[in-house]
């Protein structure tokens, strides 16, 4: 439940600090003008945390299961062998400015 409180648009000037900290806790401010609502002060929500899911209606349930179960179930030795006797590709690293200068006169 979120409780509720009521201040006065001059009391609101003098302890906006106060009533922010106030709303972003949970709180919330309704500022009244002449004793009738005016205007209510109440923190963003903060965002969830996102899901990966994406690809989510993509698939089943049953599919999906399948895969998470997949995806921890040991390779067989033609995947291993693929994994470990595929070629390496080999990349051009750069540690420094100085490197970069020489393999560019080259």
């Amino acid at each position: 439940m979120i409780a509720t409180c009521h201040v006065n648009i001059q009391e609101a000037k003098g302890n906006l600090s106060k009533l922010l900290a106030r709303a972003n806790a949970g709180e919330e401010i309704i500022i009244c003008k002449a004793g009738k609502p005016y205007a209510k002060l109440v923190t963003i929500g903060r965002s969830a945390q996102r899901e990966l899911g994406f690809l989510r209606d993509s698939f089943s349930k049953d599919e999906l299961d399948a895969l998470d179960k997949a995806l921890f179930e040991p390779l067989d030795d033609s995947e291993l062998t693929f994994w470990y006797d595929a070629p390496v590709i080999q990349t051009t690293q750069f540690t420094d400015r100085e490197d970069l200068d020489e393999n560019a006169e080259q």
